[in-house]
């Protein structure tokens, strides 16, 4: 798969708030909000691999989660548990490298999933 193949998030949000943010991050670490999402719901987002994901409490506040697209598989299973805001401290480092320029994209629904 080429570096810019399009594929496909699927955030499985389970806590620790009530309904989190999941924004795209820009080559100059802005976040760019895209929808919201419940907790025990789930959100599917098109995306291109390397583009970088945030998943914030709802409103912008504490990072729960970062995601990274990868060129393979099509679909890219997450799942963001209760305890999230202890481990995507350690996380956020390792990620920070691999942003790409900005592009047009599209929440799908932008709602929970039951």
């Amino acid at each position: 798969a080429s570096p810019m193949s399009v594929v496909t998030l699927n955030v499985h949000f389970d806590g620790p708030a009530d309904a989190a943010t999941l924004s795209w991050v820009g080559n100059d670490g802005a976040e760019v909000k895209y929808c919201d999402v419940r907790r025990g719901g789930e959100v599917r987002q098109e995306t291109f691999a390397g583009h970088e994901w945030v998943l914030r409490t709802k409103g912008g506040g504490d990072e729960l989660a970062r995601f990274v697209a990868a060129a393979e598989p099509a679909l890219q299973e997450h799942r963001v548990p209760a305890d999230a805001a202890a481990d995507a401290a350690t996380d956020a480092a390792g990620l920070a490298s691999a942003r790409m320029e900005m592009a047009q994209w599209r929440c799908m629904g932008g709602v929970s999933i039951q």
